[in-house]
C-alpha cells in the first residue's frame, strides 16, 4: 500500500492528501479509512517498518510480511 502511495505521489506530486487517499484506495481495493489508518501508522512507525522490510530483503525473503 505504501509503495502505491509513493508511486502516485511521484506521478502527481501536487496531489492533495484526500485525493491521494482516494487514488490509493482505488488501486489497492482498500477503503479510504483503511488507507488513512495505514498512512498514519507508517508516519508513526516508518523507521521500524523500513528496518523490517530491509531485514527481510537482506535475508532473501519477501519485502512484505503476510499475516496468514
Amino acid at each position: 500500500m505504501i509503495g502505491v502511495a509513493h508511486a502516485v505521489r511521484d506521478e502527481q506530486p501536487g496531489l492533495a492528501e484526500d485525493a491521494l487517499l482516494t487514488q490509493v484506495a482505488s488501486v489497492t481495493g482498500l477503503s479510504g479509512e483503511q488507507v488513512a489508518a495505514a498512512m498514519r501508522y507508517c508516519a508513526e512507525f516508518g523507521d521500524e517498518i523500513d528496518r523490517r522490510i530491509w531485514a527481510n530483503l537482506a535475508a532473501g525473503g519477501p519485502a512484505l510480511i503476510s499475516e496468514s
